[in-house]
């Protein structure tokens, strides 16, 4: 009898099915996650948005858990946050190129070259951080009219980037347990998932 709960059970077949998974959705998500709440100018659906690419993301790795055969709680909760890291890292690669194309003339890129773009950005963390130290500073977009005009930038920015953050990640723990639960809700309690991690 195989002990599910146990370390064990975390085999290298779920790793390798969840890194190909991620290499491929990754891109994917982050481009489309990126341009819609680029060019969406409501916070609100916003944060709808990111709870949804949460919760996609959770099921992906849900599946791969799947696929891989492992039910360790500990091990898919904490597979699922590094996943998201890795997601967060490649959509600041989407997001910059996109900010800088869009804010200055001279750097204007086509799509295809934002893309191409992007890649650099994945290989060059300095450059992803040095970019996003000066997003930060100066902002990319405001609220209110008036006397109450406000540009986004420095410690509320950096708290709206923490906020996202937590939404997805959040959602995607979510996910990932409303997956495995739903999976496993009809087998025996021994071959379910031990879902009690909190």
């Amino acid at each position: 009898m195989n002990d599910y709960g146990s370390y064990s059970d975390i085999t290298a077949k779920f790793f390798l099915i969840l890194a190909l998974f991620m290499a491929v959705t990754i891109p994917v998500v982050s481009v489309v996650y990126i341009y819609l709440i680029y060019y969406i100018p409501f916070v609100w659906l916003n944060v709808f948005i990111a709870g949804g690419c949460g919760v996609l993301s959770g099921n992906i790795v849900g599946f791969s858990a799947k696929l891989g055969g492992t039910v360790n709680s500990t091990a898919i909760i904490a597979s699922t946050v590094v996943s998201m890291c890795v997601m967060n890292y490649f959509q600041w690669c989407v997001y910059i190129p996109l900010v800088f194309s869009d804010a200055y003339e001279f750097y204007y890129l086509t799509f295809g070259e934002r893309l191409s773009e992007t890649l650099y950005y994945f290989v060059r963390p300095d450059w992803v951080f040095e970019a996003a130290r000066f997003i930060n500073e100066f902002g990319v977009w405001s609220y209110g009219q008036g006397v109450s005009y406000r540009d986004v930038a420095g410690g509320l920015l950096l708290f709206v980037w923490i906020c996202e953050f937590a939404i997805i990640t959040g959602f995607a723990v979510y996910g990932v347990r409303t997956y495995l639960n739903r999976q496993n809700s009809g087998q025996n309690t021994e071959s379910s998932w031990d879902g009690n991690v909190f």
